[in-house]
């Protein structure tokens, strides 16, 4: 017998060569439960179903389980939605649905196994309230994206602002992912980016298969359980996760370990139908063109593999992203990869790179471009440099590497440095760490701005770079001091804001007038950043 830390007793292949699981017996069956009384629209509707007659090994075997959502009434009337259902230990399936428009649904689900099929039920939809949609923005929708800039369902405009750990599935205890997303939600941060497993460590005390080994088939559901928690607090606190469905190919030998297309598969798929109900973003797999996989596929080969089976899956249709080691242009024209993810080194022209990728109409989003970590670079005035720098030239938008990158071997591992303090985590956070705080900053700084009417205005200034948002413009200034703008075809009178971006303070000059070329002197030796933001016929900001 081999013994596994489920919620099911594990034992040697069955017939055919399939892992088998032994099954309590006495389970309910058809429905067991679903979500109570009404909901928001794009939150978690959710039904609980027992199987009567369940494989020896669900996760490989099936049987499979759908559920059609059919809107009859108000906004929702009319609408189809397909829903995969997945597998959650013993007999017990689960399917979760996101409905995207209010008034009344029903469902009714189809399967081979006489528990799970013909189940109906109803669920009505609201709108969330003007309370809770300023308590919660991603109660606005799922993203998508318009031109180069993001915005949520209903139109409200999104700007992505967010920091990564990538293992945080797999080495951090869920106490300590939730004290990160409290400081994030502190900070104004509104997305991460994670491996559902990074397949690298077991500091968390858990691995989706016996021994981190995906060919035994014998899936860990107590893990997924936990992640469900992770993600599902994200999604309370406005924090959208960008989920890495599939590791590194090189450190984590990834594609290696999983050593057939067909689990390959199987592992995608359960993730997507797991997953696809949260508000969420997917990155496919984590620096992709470190080798290619073993069955017959390139890694270029792979990602639109992947992509189009994840476009498939998902009937949400959620953003797909590409990671590489430097930027993936070979994904680039690819209609199923939404935007262009960039990991890039510490340089001073990166700004140039971002106006580059600019070229296929997609958003750029930098995202393992600079860590705090000491281990990893602790570049911090020249990371928060091109952080501004790489937005406000080419509206790149930003997923920094706090000290949450580092791992528990590290001199500066968060959880350990917190409790040698005497802090909880989320104060050592908001404390200590300086590139989430001013990364905050950030955020708030250019919350004013229209970011779907951006334009590259660097030719307007005789230093630093230049964005036109709409009626306003943004400027970096590396060392501060005074840059010449030309506002010849701006007129109108403009509020001028400046933010010291490595002191986080922030200070109102007079106002100017457009229609001419104008100086403006920030008074300063140290990086800033400026605002000139269009004031209306009394004087105040558009």
């Amino acid at each position: 017998m081999l013994t596994c830390g489920f919620v099911m007793a594990c034992s040697d292949n069955g017939p055919g060569g399939v892992p088998s699981i032994d099954i309590a017996e006495g389970l309910p069956v058809g429905r067991i439960s679903a979500t109570e009384g009404s909901v928001t629209s794009f939150s978690v509707f959710e039904v609980v179903l027992g199987a009567e007659e369940p494989s020896r090994n669900p996760y490989v075997l099936g049987p499979g389980v759908t559920a059609r959502f059919e809107g009859v009434s108000g906004e929702a009337a009319g609408r189809l939605i397909d829903v995969s259902g997945f597998w959650d230990g013993d007999n017990t399936w689960r399917i979760r649905f996101a409905p995207i428009a209010t008034g009344l649904w029903r469902f009714s689900t189809t399967s081979t196994d006489p528990g799970l099929h013909g189940v109906t039920g109803e669920l009505r939809v609201r709108a969330p309230t003007d309370a809770e949609l300023n308590e919660n923005r991603l109660l606005h929708g799922f993203l998508e994206a318009e031109g180069e800039a993001w915005r949520l369902s209903d139109g409200t405009r999104f700007f992505p602002v967010g920091d990564s750990q990538w293992s945080f599935s797999e080495e951090f205890h869920r106490h300590e992912i939730e004290a990160w997303i409290d400081a994030l939600r502190t900070l104004g941060l509104n997305t991460l980016h994670g491996s559902v497993w990074l397949g690298r460590y077991d500091r968390g005390g858990m691995a989706p298969f016996p021994e981190g080994d995906p060919e035994s088939e014998l899936l860990n559901i107590d893990y997924f359980r936990r992640l469900d928690g992770l993600v599902r607090y994200a999604n309370a606190n406005g924090v959208m996760p960008g989920l890495m469905i599939g590791s590194f190919p090189q450190n984590a030998m990834w594609f290696e370990r999983f050593r057939t297309r067909a689990r390959h598969d199987r592992w995608f798929r359960y993730v997507v139908a797991r997953y696809a109900a949260f508000n969420v973003r997917w990155l496919l797999f984590g620096e992709v063109d470190e080798r290619d996989p073993p069955w017959d596929m390139t890694w270029q080969d792979a990602v639109a593999y992947y992509a189009e089976l994840v476009r498939r899956v998902d009937p949400w249709d959620h953003p797909i992203g590409s990671h590489h080691r430097l930027v993936d242009t070979a994904s680039a024209t690819n209609p199923d990869i939404d935007y262009i993810e960039v990991q890039a080194v510490q340089t001073e022209t990166q700004f140039e790179r971002a106006l580059e990728y600019r070229k296929w109409g997609k958003p750029v989003w930098f995202e393992e471009y600079w860590y705090e970590s000491a281990r990893y670079d602790d570049e911090v005035e020249r990371g928060l440099r091109n952080t501004h720098r790489n937005f406000v030239a080419a509206l790149a938008f930003p997923t920094m590497g706090s000290l949450m990158r580092a791992h528990a071997d590290d001199v500066d591992f968060p959880p350990s440095e917190a409790a040698d303090q005497g802090m909880s985590l989320t104060e050592y956070l908001l404390a200590e760490d300086r590139g989430l705080r001013r990364l905050g900053e950030f955020a708030a700084f250019y919350q004013p701005l229209d970011l779907l009417r951006f334009e590259p205005a660097n030719v307007r200034c005789d230093r630093g770079v230049c964005g036109r948002f709409g009626e306003d413009f943004a400027l970096l200034l590396p060392g501060g001091g005074a840059v010449s703008i030309d506002l010849s075809d701006a007129p109108g009178q403009y509020q001028v804001r400046m933010l010291s971006i490595h002191v986080g303070s922030i200070a109102d000059l007079e106002p100017i007038d457009g229609g001419a070329r104008r100086s403006v002197d920030t008074f300063s030796d140290r990086d800033t950043a400026v605002l000139l933001l269009k004031l209306d016929s009394e004087g105040r900001e558009d």
